[in-house]
């Protein structure tokens, strides 16, 4: 473990003083994707990256958006089960990780890659092992409503330039469809502190500020 954070701690390093210096941004790049193939399964590793990310230029962004893969799945023939599973939950950060970059780096969500995001986490969520922890794949699902929310206001911002009202209702829809999603994951994942936050915010965009009638 004090390997690992040492290991840490030096590739940031280099990655703090290559962004510091003027020219360098190809090899800032080889870090970065270095970083996140050694470090993309934990919840960091976003977080430690992300101010870089953002200064990059743009032909630097594509480049990385061309080039970022996930590394590949480690052997499970001779792994025991709960080896399995803790390989199949560290193959699921680092596409978390993943899908967070290029987000980062300004790659917009199809409406068929936020449907793939909400299949996988139907399939592969796990249960938690005791009732207080979150499911390991909820990022992938607060993924997908950060990115209907990005399809909310690249719409709203298309219809503003084009100074149509009458589609207001249509584009407020990717919001319900966030919502929607958030009240399902809130059902499953009951501990999830995040949801109930994200939904807050949300129910203010639709200036929703008292409970709807229960028409069950």
């Amino acid at each position: 473990q004090s390997t690992l954070i040492n290991n840490r701690n030096r590739d940031l390093a280099m990655i703090y003083l290559l962004a510091s210096l003027e020219g360098e941004e190809k090899e800032l790049c080889e870090h970065i994707e270095r970083y996140f193939h050694t470090f993309g399964s934990k919840p960091s590793c976003i977080n430690d990256l992300k101010q870089y990310l953002v200064r990059l230029s743009a032909s630097s962004k594509q480049h990385l958006l061309l080039t970022l893969t996930l590394p590949p799945s480690p052997s499970s023939s001779s792994s025991s089960s709960s080896q399995q599973q803790q390989q199949q939950q560290q193959q699921h950060m680092f596409y978390v990780s993943l899908a967070k970059m290029q987000r980062i780096l300004g790659k917009l969500a199809t409406k068929e890659s936020t449907q793939e995001n909400i299949n996988k986490y139907i399939t592969y969520a796990l249960p938690p092992a005791v009732a207080s922890e979150r499911l390991p794949l909820d990022d992938v699902l607060l993924l997908c409503v950060h990115e209907l929310v990005d399809q909310y206001h690249l719409l709203k911002s298309q219809q503003q330039q084009q100074k149509e009202g009458d589609g207001e209702l249509w584009v407020k829809m990717k919001i319900i469809e966030a919502i929607t999603l958030l009240e399902w994951a809130r059902s499953i994942s009951k501990c999830n502190f995040q949801f109930g936050l994200y939904l807050v915010v949300l129910y203010q965009k639709m200036n929703a500020y008292q409970p709807s009638i229960d028409l069950r």
